[in-house]
């Protein structure tokens, strides 16, 4: 047995203490981790923080398309996959449930060269209609608040309700397939609903990272030509209430939604703002909007963004 193999050994041993004791303290198992691996060479992989066991290895999509294909190692598989493209996605897209309006005539076409290929040519979808195949009482969002400790859930049923009222809410305040509407809020649900309306009612999102001072959120609206911006009044951080709208106003932004704080307060809007439920259509039925599957839905700017 290599040290590698010694350590790796050691740890697992410890990961199975550990799951017998789930209350262990992170800091407990950190100084673990650390110990086991201290002398680990340089030039060695890094360790693992986890290994799968056998079981969960037999139970796998990977193993089983392994399986289907009579192939036994990764390495084949990835062999495979890179000289049979469009077989390989053919099976992922099978795999993932993708949802087509109008499938495509091919999986892949390279009549322009490899240089120039086309992805699912001839076909028309929209991608949410693939992200709702769950029943309506299937558990969908789990979400907690700062402070609190009870955990709120929504079902599948609920999402898309709210997630059709957010598209027809952008259609009947006149935002149109192809414009692009950023968000600038924290991960909740009112956010999760209002990426996959946006994307639904055929326009594009564009994800702006709430920790953006107002200078950097002007230029990626700039950049995005975004017609209109979803934020919320304010949030709760690490003790402390953090202003969005307030930022948003200081970069000039367009038309912007706003949903309020937890207060339960109404904010002082500007002139062409909505609040979020004036904003929210009534209707919860809404036809998505089919494009190319070459079509903007998300742009996105790294953290490391420095130039347009």
């Amino acid at each position: 047995m290599t040290p590698e193999d010694s350590q790796t050994a050691q740890w697992l041993e410890y990961v199975a203490e550990v799951q017998r004791r789930p209350d262990t303290p992170f800091s407990d198992q950190w100084a673990r981790f650390q110990e086991i691996f201290a002398d680990r060479a340089a030039t060695s992989p890094p360790p693992p923080a986890w290994l799968p066991t056998s079981e969960r290895i037999a139970e796998s999509n990977l193993k089983a398309l392994m399986t289907s294909l009579n192939i036994a190692s990764y390495d084949e598989l990835h062999r495979w996959s890179t000289a049979h493209r469009a077989d390989f996605w053919h099976r992922v897209i099978d795999d993932l449930g993708v949802i087509f309006s109008r499938p495509p005539n091919t999986i892949l076409d390279l009549s322009n060269g490899p240089a120039q290929p086309r992805w699912l040519p001839e076909a028309r979808l929209n991608i949410t209609d693939s992200c709702f195949q769950p029943t309506d009482c299937t558990l969908a969002v789990v979400s907690g608040r700062e402070g609190r400790d009870e955990l709120i859930t929504h079902t599948y049923g609920e999402l898309e309700d709210l997630t059709n009222r957010v598209a027809n809410g952008l259609a009947f305040h006149g935002l149109a397939p192809g414009d692009t509407v950023a968000l600038y809020m924290p991960m909740n649900l009112e956010c999760v609903a209002a990426y996959l309306g946006i994307i639904r009612a055929g326009c594009a999102a564009v994800s702006i990272a709430d920790s953006f001072a107002p200078p950097e959120v002007r230029r990626r609206l700039e950049i995005s030509r975004a017609a209109a911006i979803i934020t919320v009044e304010s949030f709760s951080r690490g003790g402390r209430s953090i202003s969005l709208y307030q930022k948003v106003c200081e970069a000039d932004a367009p038309r912007t939604i706003v949903i309020p704080d937890r207060t339960g307060t109404t904010p002082d809007l500007r002139g062409s703002d909505l609040l979020w439920s004036d904003f929210l259509s009534d209707s919860t039925d809404f036809d998505s909007v089919s494009a190319e599957p070459t079509e903007t839905t998300n742009i996105l700017f790294s953290s490391g963004t420095t130039g347009d």
